[in-house]
């Protein structure tokens, strides 16, 4: 007869993948669904909320600089390393035709920001490295932490296959390092939230200003 312990243990499994298996089935609008399902899960399960809602590293002002600071180097890192990489082995740059709509419409601009801020920086922090990352850890123990990171960035990259394999690849290798930051500070999640803020707005800004900052920056640095 299978012991109460087993039963509570095979629970808990289907409840850590239940959302993974949210993104898988629907790329994109999936994130939300599974936020859903993992703040309902924090809201029954007390137990949980220990290792998911760890926030602060250091304190809240150093967990906004350092995250803050940690976006801008991915930013940079993806501009001059991650992203020609991924067009010269895949032939394709990341499909945001959708996005493009913003281009010179601030209201559509800032609506798009606020979405992407709480989508991305809340929503997608939570679900992918909060709970599929700390969560994981605390159940199956420590040494599950890397499978949790390559699995998170895996099916964090795959939640944007609306923006082509280009878009996959290029998302999934930040979330390696957005996964990488989360673990690096102690699986704290306001680090690795204000830095996939930083990623999203540029990224947001830089469609709605047609490039305008890397060309900016780019002309600065070719006169240095």
């Amino acid at each position: 007869m299978e012991s109460s312990s087993t039963r509570t243990r095979r629970t808990d499994f289907i409840l850590l993948l239940t959302p993974a298996a949210a993104c898988v089935a629907i790329p994109g609008p999936g994130v939300i669904l599974a936020a859903l399902i993992v703040v309902t899960v924090l809201i029954v399960r007390r137990d949980v909320r220990g290792a998911v809602l760890r926030l602060w590293w250091r304190g809240p002002m150093s967990s906004i600089a350092l995250g803050i600071a940690a976006g801008v180097a991915v930013v940079m890192l993806d501009a001059s390393v991650i992203e020609p990489l991924v067009q010269h082995f895949i032939h394709s740059q990341p499909n945001v035709g959708a996005l493009g709509t913003i281009q010179g419409n601030l209201p559509a601009y800032l609506r798009l920001l606020g979405i992407a801020l709480v989508i991305g920086g809340i929503a997608e922090e939570l679900v992918f490295r909060g709970f599929l990352i700390g969560w994981s850890c605390r159940l199956m123990g420590e040494q599950t932490v890397l499978p949790a990171m390559v699995l998170s960035s895996a099916l964090f990259g795959f939640s944007h296959l609306y923006q082509g394999l280009a878009g996959v690849v290029e998302t999934g290798i930040i979330g390696v390092l957005l996964a990488t930051l989360y673990v690096g500070v102690g699986r704290r999640l306001l680090p690795g939230s204000f830095a996939h803020m930083t990623i999203d707005a540029f990224g947001i800004t830089e469609l709605y200003t047609n490039g305008a900052i890397t060309h900016f920056v780019a002309h600065l640095l070719g006169r240095v």
